[in-house]
């Protein structure tokens, strides 16, 4: 009995080469890639912990076959649909009736928190204006380039967490009273030692 084997033209390998591979559980994007994403003022940790495995999670869904540039060209193509780069102009806050709709926006210097949001903040979390308006440099220099889908909620997080969780509603009032030198050689700290 002489069974006649099969000629297949192309190997294995050769066959998985033209189907692609699956994306892998710990793919990354080129680094090539990841740089000129963070140079358009991507955040690196959005790039890395959020996006890439939704990522990586439809392309499996999908049962995606590609090759590693085929890869990083899907996952450019998916940040762009994640961050839209959208500025709003002056007065126009995401979420707002009459404002433009946008997923994100971006954080600039000039950025001012609704009145309504002010008003929230001056009414349940913070009641000293003074410390609000010098907060808010603070804020937009810490977040400036950055892009989150609701500034204000962010700014009434921040003022939070500086007024009540920093102990800040407790001494402003004495320190910002003292001039600029009794405050800075200020010995109390020591009278207990």
């Amino acid at each position: 009995m002489n069974r006649k084997r099969n000629n297949y033209s192309a190997s294995w390998g050769d066959m998985v080469e033209a189907r692609g591979l699956a994306i892998s559980d710990s793919w990354q994007p080129s680094s090539q890639l990841l740089n000129q994403l963070i140079s358009q003022g991507i955040s690196r940790y959005a790039l890395l912990n959020e996006w890439r495995g939704a990522f990586i999670q439809i392309m499996q869904n999908e049962d995606r076959r590609e090759g590693q540039q085929q890869w990083d060209t899907l996952f450019q193509q998916f940040v762009a649909q994640q961050q839209p780069v959208v500025t709003p102009s002056p007065g126009t806050y995401p979420g707002r009736p009459g404002s433009e709709p946008s997923r994100t926006a971006t954080m600039t210097n000039d950025w001012q928190p609704s009145q309504e949001m002010l008003k929230l903040i001056r009414d349940t979390v913070c009641p000293n204006g003074d410390y609000i308006k010098a907060q808010l440099t603070s804020f937009s220099s810490h977040f400036y380039g950055q892009h989150h889908p609701n500034w204000d909620q962010k700014f009434r997080q921040w003022i939070n967490n500086g007024w009540n969780v920093y102990g800040h509603k407790n001494n402003y009032k004495e320190q910002s009273e003292q001039g600029f030198i009794e405050k800075h050689t200020d010995r109390s700290w020591a009278d207990d030692l």
